[in-house]
């Protein structure tokens, strides 16, 4: 296909998916999962594997996730997946034994982390179903992208979801340190709010100020990184994302607790090192894989001892909290998930998933690499999307 122009964009915010683009670019969803199937069955994952890959990705992009689309998941698995052995393709996990009946651990064997968090998740929701909380904690896993999918797919289903997870590679700096020796470890929430508020609260975050999809969606879309967010390798504050060398915590020592915590949790999990994860280590029974947690909750679980002010259901007082958050004086704010929301019915007015030129670039040269036709559906202007409420 023919050069699209470079585009330029607004620096995004984890909890803000979406960013201004002199162009977007709608990809049929189905045109989309061929090339990212495709891409991920030339690597070794089997039918199965690829489509929970290519559905992973499609809902970051469906979802206004610039970091975390399919770009982000081959680049991953290029450098520390199926290539490097952090992946074993056509693997499965193994459910552990536990004295707990509404918590279980799993063996992910470095199977895909798309198929194990899917099914971790969705075991999670049945715990919850019968217990009214269910807990799934994942060792030996490999990366699982975009951890807004899986407890937005628990939010569909009825029910809370949480989810964190140790980051693939050593990148952040811990608060008072100078050395690189954590992950971008996120923490991602979805409550069951879509018919209170007509969609799903989402909380989505890295503990680092930015993600390391971030940095990379700086790279190629020419803008700078914040201040106070990135490291160059002689451990100075930069704000050019082509010298990134680490990353600093969200919050200061707020931000970085959350991150420890990650890792310390993992570590009750059986996680291994932060500083050799997905790479090599000198003790061959050192492990170098990612841990996952996962939770839901079941809202008839949590419910209330009584409701105020004549609010007869839990949904009437999930709309009486948003209407006071985000009542007088605060016209401007808005809760999480609202990005996502936008995102998609953008989305669902353009017909397709929206990339910037240079993601369309990328995402053609993918497509040429594993000899699927690709082509875009429609171009947009900034300016025709932003009316869509």
């Amino acid at each position: 296909m023919a050069a699209l122009k470079e585009s330029s964009s607004e620096e995004e915010e984890e909890e803000a998916p979406h960013v201004e683009s002199p162009s977007w670019y709608a990809v049929d969803p189905t045109v989309h999962d061929a090339v990212v199937s495709a891409a991920f069955r030339k690597r070794g994952f089997d039918a199965e594997e690829a489509a929970a890959a290519a559905s992973c990705c499609r809902s970051a992009a469906y979802n206004g996730s610039r970091t975390h689309h399919a770009i982000k998941g081959l680049d991953v698995d290029a450098a520390l997946g199926s290539a490097a052995g952090g992946y074993v393709p056509a693997t499965r996990w193994r459910v552990l034994e536990s004295r707990f009946k509404g918590v279980e651990r799993w063996d992910a064997r470095k199977c895909s982390g798309f198929l194990v968090a899917d099914a971790a998740m969705a075991r999670a929701c049945e715990l919850a179903e019968e217990y009214g909380t269910g807990c799934v904690a994942v060792d030996n896993a490999f990366h699982y992208l975009f951890g807004a999918k899986y407890v937005m797919d628990a939010a569909r289903e009825g029910y809370v979801g949480f989810t964190t997870c140790t980051g693939a590679i050593p990148e952040v700096v811990p608060y008072g340190g100078t050395r690189k020796a954590m992950g971008t470890n996120p923490w991602t929430y979805a409550l069951p709010t879509r018919k209170a508020l007509g969609y799903d609260v989402v909380v989505d975050w890295a503990t680092s100020v930015v993600s390391n999809g971030a940095v990379k969606a700086m790279v190629r879309e020419g803008r700078r990184a914040p201040e106070g967010a990135i490291y160059d390798a002689a451990g100075n504050p930069t704000t050019d994302p082509t010298k990134f060398a680490g990353h600093a915590c969200f919050g200061g020592h707020k931000g970085y607790s959350l991150c420890v915590l990650t890792e310390l949790l993992a570590a009750f999990n059986g996680g291994s090192l932060p500083s050799i994860r997905s790479g090599a280590s000198d003790d061959p029974s050192e492990k170098t894989t990612c841990n996952f947690l996962f939770q839901a909750w079941h809202p008839d679980a949590l419910a209330p001892a009584s409701l105020a002010a004549g609010r007869a259901t839990v949904d009437d007082n999930v709309r009486a909290v948003a209407a006071d958050v985000l009542g007088d004086g605060n016209g401007g704010a808005r809760l999480p998930g609202d990005g996502k929301r936008r995102a998609r019915a953008r989305c669902d007015a353009a017909g397709g998933l929206l990339f910037t030129a240079s993601e369309v670039e990328a995402l053609d040269a993918i497509a040429a690499g594993v000899g699927v036709p690709f082509e875009v559906a429609a171009r947009f202007t900034e300016a025709e999307l932003a009316e869509v409420p």
